[in-house]
């Protein structure tokens, strides 16, 4: 089970292979588990706005050269084209490099697919995944929605409709959310509920997952 293409990761724990051994770990385990039993692989600061039972196999862009493996979606066991990866990731493994074998992995092997491996995998471009940079999420995302710049608020109305997933900065959330909290924390539920939704981060957050998002902010205390 623990078998990268030409390594084994089964003990990495015990022998940290370079600075950033743990993303290397969950880099590798991802990999090898899309490869093996197919499925859709999201960074957990994505949200979904399109059922992914109805798409094709995908891999999301985030800029014009930039694939960071953030989010992909292969149906089938065993695609070619994620052992071209696997074989990629342990030939030019370096583990004190930051994005070897994460962003930089995946940009350099995208073009591999269809080049010399017959595989069919759409390129979600960047819109479709990343509506927003980080500085725009860092800026707007948890501010007042309706206070909003116009060309923030039409990119989100369009991309509800448009865009597969949208992603939104682990970082600025882990930052920003905190101060959310403290601000509403003592508010009685309806307000509470209706200040979290009021901001970009929240709005989302109540239209993809509404049962969730009422028993977070509902049981703050």
């Amino acid at each position: 089970e623990g078998e990268l293409v030409g390594r084994d990761i089964s003990n990495w724990s015990e022998h940290p292979l370079g600075r950033f051994w743990v993303t290397n770990l969950c880099n590798a385990a991802r990999l090898h588990i899309v490869h093996k039993y197919g499925g859709m692989y999201l960074d957990l600061d994505f949200f979904a706005l399109k059922d992914p039972r109805h798409l094709p196999n995908g891999f999301g862009y985030q800029g014009k050269s930039s694939a960071n493996g953030a989010a992909i979606l292969i149906r089938e066991p065993g695609f070619p084209w994620l052992k071209q990866v696997q074989s990629d990731f342990t030939r030019n493994y370096n583990g004190n490099m930051w994005g070897n074998n994460g962003p930089l992995l995946m940009s350099r092997t995208l073009p591999l697919c269809n080049a010399t491996i017959n595989c069919k995998l759409d390129i979600w471009p960047k819109d479709a995944v990343y509506t927003f940079s980080y500085t725009d999420f860092q800026d707007y995302g948890f501010e007042n929605f309706a206070k909003l710049p116009e060309k923030i608020t039409s990119r989100y109305k369009l991309a509800l409709t448009n865009s597969i997933l949208m992603h939104f900065w682990n970082k600025v959330i882990i930052e920003k959310e905190k101060r959310l909290m403290e601000r509403i924390v003592h508010l009685p539920y309806e307000e509470r509920i209706r200040e979290f939704n009021s901001t970009l981060y929240g709005n989302m957050f109540f239209h993809t997952c509404p049962t969730l998002a009422y028993k977070t902010f509902g049981s703050i205390s």
